[in-house]
């Protein structure tokens, strides 16, 4: 943005605020009281948006339905509930369905 774009754009808030926003001098240009407030709400605002932006977007990431996991008696005993339990707590709308079979039907039951 150019300079004369800047000085436009403010020039316009300073209007419909109808305060001063900042104090120029032939140095430099500094927030008057009114602009660090401003800057202040205005930073806290833009925070809470990008948030809420943020979170909006996770909500169409967020995973959810049914997960079946088929597994032998011994991997189902000592394996799987830890992994299940992992899983739900990053993943807690997805239901997981363990299904605890003898080896030769695990694939079987997947199908």
């Amino acid at each position: 943005m150019s300079q004369s774009a800047v000085s436009h754009s403010v020039k316009e808030l300073e209007n419909h605020t109808g305060v001063r926003l900042l104090d120029r001098t032939t140095r430099e240009v500094v927030l008057t009281d009114a602009g660090q407030q401003l800057a202040l709400r205005l930073e806290r605002l833009l925070d809470e948006l990008n948030s809420t932006l943020r979170d909006t977007g996770r909500m169409g990431q967020q995973l959810s339905g049914k997960v079946r996991v088929a597994a032998s008696q011994t991997i189902s005993a000592h394996l799987i509930p830890q992994c299940i339990a992992e899983s739900h707590r990053r993943y807690p709308d997805i239901q997981f369905v363990l299904h605890d079979r003898p080896q030769q039907w695990v694939m079987e039951s997947i199908r």
